[in-house]
């Protein structure tokens, strides 16, 4: 085993490899941890068109749990999908008035139906409506009636903070998996930057003396291909570890399962590595070759943000890299399903690792000496 101890010295003396091995994984998981979590203040709009008493003293009521942001009615569809906006919503001209008569007026929202972050919001739009028409019922139709009732509700009114367990416990799920999608990128990255080792031996002329030596030139491919099944175990065993010992992540029922999905991941990496490296002539077409491959492949995977807000023909385009199917077994461990539920996932890595250890093969550059 020269050539896979051999490896492991150099890989672990390579400043890059210990940064992509832990440290920028890191970065990125504790981003994912604290940036994209918390409980910080929704953001909602409110497009006022109506100006009144009571749509004033609505906007000022709504200070105490959200952060309101001033925008136009066409830019709330695209505040909502980029995750600038959790709530909107549309006061017409003569609500107001409207009301006091005794009219069944609606107020126009708009939230993402995929989400109930913006459930607390809702509520208390939907109770500070339903009392105002009672309210307003209650004047019959006397806008000095209506006000002084207004007034009293609000001076007894207690605002309270609304806060779901289980939403919070799908928060803690849902950082779990950003953290995971990061992990699977650097993964991807490690392996093909840790494949070019074979094309540096070519290059220093290496490979050629090892050939002359009593080891053949499978044992030399097999040891390179175990040294980087070895540093990717290290690195999903570290980052693991960091994730429930320090992060407090929400890992689901089945840790175990969710290390053998990422050990299959891992073997998957490693074929794409070595089959990238197999079309490489020298060192910089293979640098250019990873991140060619690696960033779109993370991206349409679901690495960066949620699959399903790409057009349609991108989210069938994804099905056909590996990330995809790492993520998707990750979302279901997560949320209490086991080793079983994912096997057809672990078999679509599987062949897509067979894949990529046959388009390896068949290309791979040997210098015979």
């Amino acid at each position: 085993m020269t050539i896979f101890t051999n490896n492991m010295k150099r890989l672990f003396r390579d400043k890059f490899t210990l940064i992509a091995l832990l440290v920028l994984p890191i970065i990125f998981i504790a981003f994912s941890m604290f940036a994209l979590g918390g409980n910080t203040p929704l953001n909602v709009a409110v497009i006022d068109m109506d100006n009144t008493k009571l749509t004033t003293i609505f906007k000022n009521s709504l200070y105490d749990s959200a952060s309101l942001v001033e925008l136009s009615e066409e830019d709330i569809k695209q505040r909502l999908i980029n995750g600038k906006l959790d709530y909107a919503i549309r006061i017409d001209k003569g609500f107001t008035k409207d009301l006091i008569k005794g009219v069944d007026v609606k107020l126009q929202t708009y939230s993402l139906k995929e989400t109930n972050t913006s459930a607390s919001i809702r509520f208390f739009t939907e109770s500070f409506m339903n009392s105002s028409k009672n309210i307003a019922a209650a004047a019959k139709g006397s806008e000095e009636e209506f006000y002084r009732g207004i007034e009293l509700y609000m001076s007894s009114f207690v605002s309270a903070d609304y806060k779901s367990i289980e939403n919070t416990e799908d928060d803690r799920k849902m950082n779990t998996y950003l953290s995971l999608g990061f992990m699977v990128m650097f993964m991807l990255f490690m392996s093909t930057n840790a494949a070019y080792l074979v094309l540096e031996d070519k290059q220093l002329k290496t490979y050629g003396r090892v050939l002359s030596s009593p080891i053949s030139t499978r044992s030399y491919f097999m040891q390179h291909f175990l040294s980087y099944i070895a540093i990717m175990l290290i690195q999903i065993s570290a980052i693991f570890s960091i994730l429930i010992f320090i992060f407090k992540a929400d890992m689901g029922p089945s840790i175990g399962s969710l290390l053998v999905l990422f050990a299959v991941f891992a073997l998957t990496a490693v074929a794409l590595g070595i089959a990238i490296s197999s079309f490489s002539k020298d060192l910089k077409q293979e640098n250019a070759l990873s991140y060619l491959i690696t960033i779109p492949m993370s991206m349409l995977g679901g690495c960066f943000w949620p699959r399903e807000i790409m057009p349609k023909i991108l989210q069938h385009l994804s099905n056909f890299t590996p990330v995809t199917w790492v993520l998707k077994a990750s979302e279901k461990l997560l949320y209490g399903s086991t080793l079983k539920d994912i096997g057809s996932e672990i078999a679509i890595l599987l062949l897509f690792a067979l894949v990529f250890m046959i388009v390896g093969s068949n290309k791979r550059i040997i210098v015979k000496g």
